[in-house]
């Protein structure tokens, strides 16, 4: 009984000492551990405050090519009570090009995002895809998940991406407004993509697993008087099929 109880007050202490040391560590040391962690793929700037509430310049993520993508401003708040139960959990708000906000942990369970709304330029998309770079992609994503995780190759829960005003290849011209669903699954995860309105019709499913990353079967339809506005993009595409519809595989 006695070494129950002194196990508890050794938990209890423990998580005490470590919010302390969270307390007290300046915001610098944020940038050090994500530089560790993502092994130099995310990068803050400029920081103020402290561990435990700070404030980020500029926060700055590269795809697995190198492609940067500046999420502007990071603002975060460490909720320390969630120490005791393993977590390092946070509540997120970005500024800038993107004004996001956000609930998200890591703790032996990896991943977890328990909410996230707001919006962010569609140039992230190359984040999710590289290969996704020679379109150019822009825009607006509008962000929403109820709750989604991701631990050592499997994920769990949803995150929707609804993209407003899509453009590609630098053009001038509106393509449409579609929807991206990450979904979670046993061996990684599932992306559908469907067209909510505009000429450029995209349709389309992808996968992502540890062993081999994301890929991306899609197909994109247009009417003819539209074709001559897809300027560069239609070099993207290139030949249509015998239904007049392009096929995408990235």
């Amino acid at each position: 009984m006695l070494k129950g109880r002194f196990s508890r007050y050794a938990l209890a202490g423990a998580a005490m000492y470590c919010a302390a040391l969270v307390a007290t560590a300046p915001a610098r040391v944020a940038d050090t551990l994500l530089r560790r962690a993502s092994a130099t793929t995310v990068v803050l700037t400029n920081t103020s405050g402290s561990l435990w509430s700070g404030r980020a310049q500029g926060a700055m993520v590269r795809s697995g090519n190198g492609t940067p993508f500046d999420l502007g401003t990071l603002e975060w708040r460490v909720r320390p009570l969630r120490l005791a139960a393993g977590e390092l959990a946070a509540s997120l708000e970005t500024g800038g090009r993107s004004h996001l906000s956000a609930d998200v942990a890591m703790g032996l369970g990896g991943l977890i995002v328990r909410r996230a709304s707001g919006t962010i330029d569609a140039g992230v998309l190359v984040l999710l895809l590289p290969k996704l770079a020679g379109w150019k992609p822009s825009g607006v994503l509008q962000v929403a998940s109820d709750g989604f995780s991701a631990s050592r190759g499997t994920g769990e829960g949803a995150v929707t991406l609804e993209w407003r005003g899509a453009r590609f290849a630098g053009r001038e011209e509106r393509m449409g407004d579609y929807r991206i669903v990450l979904h979670g699954a046993a061996d990684g995860m599932r992306l559908s993509l469907s067209t909510l309105s505009g000429p450029l019709r995209l349709d389309g499913e992808g996968r992502w697993t540890r062993a081999e990353g994301w890929t991306l079967e899609a197909t994109a339809a247009a009417p003819r008087d539209v074709g001559a506005t897809l300027g560069d993009l239609a070099k993207l595409l290139g030949p249509p099929g015998a239904d007049g519809k392009y096929r995408i595989r990235l």
